[in-house]
């Protein structure tokens, strides 16, 4: 199931192995949405298990300079529905872009490229709205901020509202509510390195965008998470998410 370059690459780069990842399932489960990633770039591609035919969304050798995929956070669950995203780095440029697709169709949705983007966590939800981090140079340093787009309909939206110095990585919290986002605030300009994160306190926020209801999650400061809300329970009520240093809860 790889794609023509991961083949290639996992059997005669001797240096490494391709790491392929489910991205999508068909409902027939015919058909998936796969992801191949190397050291040297990314495949994104529909793969027919009837047929074995491969359709690329985006192929990372056909591109005019060397891409990255940023870094995308842990799919600890499918929210997108037939949408999907993804944060590309231009590693000759230092350019970032983000890429929207709706996978079924194989159709590019939208395309956002910047300097100021920053590759955190890019996901679409279902109904069409990704908050996306971009950095802001102000006196005292660089700061993350959120904005928001609607790959479908076009429409720029409100971003989570400034509870820190910083809001960044927002991601859909839970199947079948894509009005709660979470997202990580922090204090401080960021670091200079990747990954570009505030260099203050920072905790994680649940907000609920239609009554612009923001609840901070982690009662100690942590260094990054990426979570979700467990489906089943109405009204959602209890959370999961990693985290890279800090403390729990």
């Amino acid at each position: 199931m790889l794609s023509e370059d991961c083949l290639n690459y996992d059997l005669y780069s001797g240096t490494g192995k391709a790491s392929l990842h489910v991205w999508k399932m068909s409902d027939d489960e015919t058909q998936a949405l796969l992801a191949c990633t190397t050291e040297y770039g990314m495949d994104i591609y529909r793969y027919n298990f009837t047929t074995s035919d491969i359709t690329y969304l985006f192929r990372g050798s056909l591109e005019s300079s060397p891409v990255l995929p940023d870094y995308n956070g842990y799919y600890f669950s499918d929210l997108g529905d037939n949408l999907v995203s993804q944060g590309l780095m231009y590693s000759d440029t230092g350019l970032n872009e983000i890429r929207a697709w709706n996978w079924k169709t194989g159709e590019l949705l939208w395309t956002n490229d910047s300097n100021n983007i920053a590759g955190i966590n890019v996901k679409v939800a279902e109904d069409g709205w990704v908050y996306y981090t971009y950095i802001e140079h102000l006196e005292t340093g660089n700061y993350l901020n959120l904005a928001a787009y609607n790959v479908v309909t076009g429409e720029e939206g409100a971003p989570p509202p400034l509870v820190m110095e910083n809001i960044y990585a927002a991601i859909p919290a839970v199947k079948g509510r894509p009005e709660l986002i979470f997202f990580s605030g922090g204090e401080g300009p960021i670091t200079s390195s990747e990954p570009r994160i505030p260099t203050g306190r920072k905790y994680y926020y649940l907000w609920d965008r239609n009554t612009d209801v923001v609840r901070r999650l982690t009662l100690l400061p942590i260094s990054y998470g990426s979570g979700g809300l467990v489906g089943g329970q109405v009204p959602p009520l209890t959370a999961f998410y990693s985290r890279q240093g800090g403390s729990y809860p």
